[in-house]
C-alpha cells in the first residue's frame, strides 16, 4: 500500500516562520543542498561579476576602505558563508533567520554574527551593508517586496543586492497532477488556485521589475533550468527539499491545504511512472542582482 504524506512534516508555511531543530538538521542535509545548489551558484556568479565592487562603485563612500559587509536575510544555517568568502575574501558576514534552531547551526565567527529575527524589519542600522543576498526565501510577491524594502533600508547607496528564487515554469509537472486531482474530485477551487499561483510566480522580467520597484537599478537576471528526478511518489513527498522549501511555499501561494491533493499526486506518480521511469520535476532557477539607488 502506498504511504500517505504526513502533513506535520511540512516545513514553515511563511517566510517569517522558523524551522524546528529537526528541520534545521535536515536543511543541512544532501537533499536540500542538492536542490539549492543551482540557486547558490547563480547568486555567487552575480557576486563574482563584480569582484572589486566595494572598491570601484562606492569609492565616494567612507566605508569603501573597509572589508565587504554582507547581510544574508533568511540565512537558515549559514550555507552561503563559504561561497561568499571565496568571492569576497575577508568579508564580514551577518545573517538573520526566524528560527533559533537554524541560527544555532550557523558558524560562529569574530567578524560577523547571526541573529534571530522573528519577522521584518531587522534591527540593523540604516545603510550599513555593502551586499545583501538571499537564496530561495519563499513567500509571495508581497513577501519579496517587504524583503527587498528591508534590503534597500540597510544597504548603503550603490550597494549590491542578490536574490535567487524559482521562476515561472517551475514545478509545472506537479501543478498538472494537482489540476488532475481538481478535475477528478470536482474541486474547482484547487484548479483556480493552481492556475493563479502559477501566473503569480515571476518570470525573469517580472523579477527584474520587482527589484526596480524596490529601488534598485542596473538589474540583471540569470536563469538556469534544472530537472529533479524521483523514483516514485513517496520519494517526492518525503524529500527534505520538497518538504522544507517547495511544498510549504506552494501551499502558501495556493492558499489552500494540500493534504488530499498531494496524496493524489503521490499515488498518480506511482501509477503513471510504475514502469521504472523516473518522475521529473522542472525547476527554473532565477537570480537577479541590482544596485541600491543613491
Amino acid at each position: 500500500m502506498t504511504e500517505t504524506i504526513d502533513p506535520p512534516s511540512l516545513g514553515p508555511r511563511r517566510i517569517d516562520q522558523g524551522l524546528s531543530a529537526e528541520q534545521a538538521a535536515e536543511f543541512d542535509g544532501p537533499a536540500v543542498s542538492t536542490y539549492l545548489a543551482p540557486f547558490v551558484q547563480l547568486a555567487l556568479e552575480h557576486l563574482e561579476h563584480h569582484p572589486s565592487f566595494t572598491r570601484t562603485r562606492i569609492a565616494d563612500v567612507a566605508q569603501a576602505s573597509e572589508p565587504a559587509r554582507v547581510v544574508h536575510l533568511c540565512a537558515r544555517t549559514g550555507f552561503l558563508d563559504a561561497g561568499i568568502r571565496r568571492v569576497l575574501p575577508g568579508a564580514r558576514i551577518y545573517g538573520t533567520d526566524p528560527s533559533a534552531d537554524a541560527i544555532a547551526r550557523a558558524p560562529s565567527r569574530p567578524d560577523g554574527e547571526y541573529t534571530v529575527v522573528p519577522s521584518l524589519p531587522t534591527p540593523f542600522t540604516d545603510g550599513w551593508f555593502s551586499h545583501g543576498i538571499t537564496v530561495h526565501p519563499g513567500g509571495s510577491v508581497g513577501d519579496r517586496a517587504r524583503l527587498l524594502a528591508e534590503y534597500r533600508r540597510i544597504l548603503w547607496p550603490t550597494a549590491q543586492v542578490v536574490l535567487a528564487v524559482p521562476l515561472r515554469g517551475s514545478f509545472t509537472e506537479l501543478g498538472d497532477l494537482l489540476r488532475e486531482y481538481a478535475l477528478k474530485h470536482d474541486a474547482p477551487d484547487v484548479e483556480a488556485a493552481v492556475t493563479g499561483a502559477a501566473s503569480l510566480r515571476p518570470g525573469a522580467e517580472g523579477l527584474a521589475n520587482e527589484l526596480s520597484r524596490a529601488g534598485f537599478e542596473q538589474v540583471t537576471v540569470t536563469t538556469k533550468t534544472v530537472t529533479l528526478t524521483f523514483a516514485n511518489g513517496q520519494a517526492l513527498i518525503s524529500d527534505a527539499a520538497m518538504r522544507l522549501l517547495v511544498l510549504p511555499e506552494l501551499e502558501q501561494s495556493l492558499g489552500i491545504a494540500l493534504n488530499k491533493p498531494l496524496r493524489y499526486a503521490q499515488s498518480a506518480i506511482d501509477k503513471y511512472w510504475s514502469g521504472g521511469d523516473l518522475f521529473e520535476l522542472t525547476v527554473i532557477a532565477g537570480c537577479a542582482a541590482g544596485y541600491r539607488r543613491a
